[in-house]
């Protein structure tokens, strides 16, 4: 490696907070990409700046209001983390002027991480980044700086794709429509009886503890799986790149099998058991036991979820609506709405239906939660939608679950 470290920042930070840091990593003997100090003239900034990506240790991203607003910071950010998708972990996060919400709005997978504060001074920053880092070589560092050994690290580095988890505990819950009520649905979508027939009887189900994803797969996540295993990407991306500024909106055009070998992908890479949530899991976290119709409750907000009611016509960030009371009974996030998702079940009729044309065997996935391009009717909790587990659909993706089946 040329550097040990690669600093990220939007030039606005510069003054504040990245040049007097960069001056105080070099002088603790660390070898240290910053456009100031490589870049001499004639130089081609973006071969520079790839060269620095590659070849540096770790990366220090300055995260700040300024750095979410510009495109540049947010394309070496994707550098580094496509450095971690092949088992590198490189990317130690600075806060400066920024909240955990603004954060979590920009990057729900960083906000995980644990960072440090530019709140807490310059000498806390450089303190905290020297438990990490440590210089290329005794040779390099000056005489005095930085005593071995480094200490352990305390900034959390992990995989970028990895998901937020919510805990969904033990136990019982309602799940499907009671036969009485499908004709007052029927009435109050104005929509025939036949379309939501699958949703009866209401029954009683155990659900084992599980997690699942807080939100639905982006395509920031899916993109590393891409790359890694030289998958076919969505149909509307370039190449391995999804289309700008849809890093944290939901992946889609996805079939049932591009999901199950993401989730399969997620286990090499993590070493844990993720796999698509079953119709019971998915219901249990979005309604949780109190019968809601909605994941939020009975009655619909079209300022909760991304439907045809009210949405832009397109997905919209996996995390827009649950600081609005979006979140579901669990606080899972986009459990309607945005983009329908692929559970694990073949599509058949719950024991006791009484309409048996609703069987049909191994044929359709179910997909649920509904989406930008329907109603409300399908943002409801116990909706069953179907497709054929080989279609890619430009309003259907999905998200996975970890725990016993």
């Amino acid at each position: 490696m040329d550097w040990d470290v690669f600093i990220s920042h939007a030039w606005e930070d510069k003054e504040a907070i990245a040049r007097p840091l960069a001056e105080a990593l070099r002088r603790k003997g660390l070898r240290v990409w910053y456009d100031e100090f490589t870049l001499t003239l004639g130089d081609s900034l973006r071969r520079s700046i790839d060269r620095g990506l590659a070849q540096s240790k770790y990366g220090v991203v300055i995260l700040s209001p300024n750095f979410f607003a510009k495109e540049w910071p947010q394309k070496e950010l994707d550098g580094l983390a496509a450095r971690e998708v092949y088992g590198d972990k490189v990317i130690l996060p600075i806060w400066h002027n920024v909240t955990a919400d603004q954060v979590r709005e920009y990057s729900p997978t960083l906000a995980d991480r644990v960072a440090v504060s530019s709140d807490r001074g310059l000498e806390h920053v450089v303190e905290e980044l020297l438990r990490v880092i440590k210089p290329t070589s005794e040779a390099e560092r000056p005489h005095g700086t930085v005593p071995e050994p480094v200490r352990p690290a305390v900034l959390e580095r992990v995989q970028p794709f990895e998901p937020e988890m919510v805990r969904i505990p033990a136990g019982k819950f309602l799940m499907g429509t009671l036969e009485e009520d499908l004709w007052a649905i029927a009435r109050k979508y104005s929509i025939k009886r036949k379309y939501i027939a699958r949703e009866i009887p209401r029954h009683k189900v155990f659900v084992q503890e599980f997690e699942i994803c807080k939100y639905p797969v982006t395509n920031f996540q899916y993109r590393a799986f891409v790359q890694d295993k030289g998958r076919e990407p969505p149909g509307h991306w370039k190449g391995d790149k999804y289309p700008d500024g849809l890093h944290n909106h939901p992946v889609v055009s996805v079939s049932w099998y591009d999901a199950k070998d993401y989730c399969k992908w997620l286990n090499e890479k993590t070493g844990k058991s993720y796999r698509l949530p079953t119709e019971a899991e998915w219901e249990k976290a979005a309604r949780g036991t109190d019968r809601r119709e909605f994941p939020w409750g009975d009655e619909w907000d079209v300022n909760k979820c991304n439907t045809r009611d009210g949405g832009p016509g397109t997905t919209t960030p996996v995390d827009q609506y649950s600081p609005h009371g979006g979140g579901s009974f669990y606080e899972v996030a986009d459990m309607a709405g945005n983009v329908w998702e692929w559970c694990a079940d073949w599509l058949n009729a719950y024991p006791g239906n009484p309409f048996p044309d609703e069987d049909y065997g191994e044929t359709y996935k179910v997909l649920r939660g509904g989406s930008w391009d329907h109603g409300q009717v399908g943002a409801r909790c116990a909706y069953r939608n179907w497709f054929e587990p080989r279609n890619r659909i430009e309003d259907v993706g999905f998200r996975c679950v970890r725990g016993s089946q």
